[in-house]
């Protein structure tokens, strides 16, 4: 809750859908770096 609480309160672009494709990416990015504080040996990206 407290890394998603620290986004930012107001939208970085005009429109739904970029706003909408900026909020995925910043996810997959969340993800990617918790994978790898994890260190979660079993992954397989391909």
């Amino acid at each position: 809750e407290r890394v998603f609480s620290q986004r930012e309160r107001r939208v970085r672009y005009r429109g739904i859908a970029k706003n909408r494709f900026a909020a995925f990416m910043q996810a997959i990015c969340f993800n990617l770096k918790r994978i790898i504080v994890l260190n979660l040996p079993n992954i397989c990206f391909s």
